[in-house]
């Protein structure tokens, strides 16, 4: 019992029922919360897998999909060299395909190709442009603009040393003259909206956003990959290649220029209370154990009210 207070010490319970089981009272302010975790409550995110300022994905994880895609990448530019480019699945898939194309499906193709590009990629970046001058935020131009450069370049790079025939014209609705693997269109998908999707995720609050970005990504992607088959123009394997390196260049972009995390320090400052649970809406601690004061015990000696001589008089 504490000295000159005369009663017990003050017990009180932090917490609530939301922020899960058992807490250890509090005495004399010192709290001090139960290790036990909630079923209720949803796990912590791993900090090397997630950027805590913005919920979005941290820099070790944009290199661990940037070595992924390098590994499957690479070993399908060696499968198709050591087939010297005729590879028995793709040609198999490709039958299969002219043989129950119809009209309808071909002119819905022919529209969503074009999500691959080069004047789809244009137009975003235009965009992009135009929010860079209003807002004064180049950011998300720089970043989008940076992996469309690198997934062209790879991709004719790619393009020139591989030198693999098209499919032929029992297959192909039009010619084309450049070489096949990667898929141009398919590695531009991947690498424009998905770098887009980054840069929206680093601007909202927190990680909700993330299943429906990575959804509509992997749709136009697929999409675009599916058409270019659909169309004659590319073996699977291509657009396989072409999805994988589109996919390393907008992580690699990420990796080394970020995804951002909004234009203002308020907003970056509340983005990061908001990914750690630190605070809520009201101000009040979610993730940490704050101490209230209890209730004050006076005595008629104790906060009296002194006399009207101004001098106060002790019990």
């Amino acid at each position: 019992m504490p000295l000159g207070t005369g009663r017990p010490p003050l017990t009180v319970t932090c917490g609530s029922a939301r922020d899960g089981p058992p807490v250890v009272a509090c005495a004399g302010g010192d709290c001090r919360r139960s290790r036990i975790a909630s079923p209720l409550r949803p796990a912590e995110p791993r900090l090397d897998l997630v950027d805590a300022a913005t919920g979005s994905p941290s820099r070790a994880q944009f290199v661990r999909v940037v070595m992924v895609c390098a590994l499957g990448f690479a070993a399908l530019t060696t499968w198709v060299v050591s087939a010297q480019g005729h590879v028995a699945v793709d040609r198999n898939i490709a039958v299969s395909v002219a043989e129950h194309r119809s009209a309808s499906v071909t002119s819905v193709m022919s529209v969503v190709t074009r999500l691959g590009s080069g004047p789809a990629a244009g137009l975003v970046l235009l965009a992009l442009a135009g929010w860079a001058l209003r807002r004064r935020d180049a950011g998300p131009f720089l970043r989008v603009a940076a992996a469309v450069a690198a997934a062209t370049l790879s991709s004719q790079a790619f393009k020139h040393a591989v030198n693999r025939p098209r499919p032929g014209r029992t297959f192909a609705l039009e010619h084309l003259a450049s070489a096949p693997f990667p898929s141009g269109h398919a590695t531009m998908a991947a690498a424009l909206w998905g770098s887009l999707a980054l840069v929206i995720w680093g601007r909202l609050p927190g990680p909700r956003a993330a299943r429906p970005l990575a959804g509509g990504w992997a749709v136009i992607t697929v999409a675009v990959a599916a058409s270019r088959v659909e169309l004659g123009v590319h073996w699977t394997t291509d657009v396989i290649a072409g999805v994988l390196l589109g996919t390393a260049c907008a992580a690699a972009t990420a990796a080394v220029l970020g995804t951002g995390d909004g234009s203002s320090g308020e907003a970056t400052s509340s983005r990061a209370s908001a990914a750690a649970g630190n605070t809520s809406d009201d101000g009040h601690s979610r993730g940490h154990v704050v101490s209230r004061p209890g209730p004050v015990s006076r005595s008629p000696s104790v906060g009296a009210r002194p006399p009207a001589d101004g001098r106060r008089h002790l019990g």
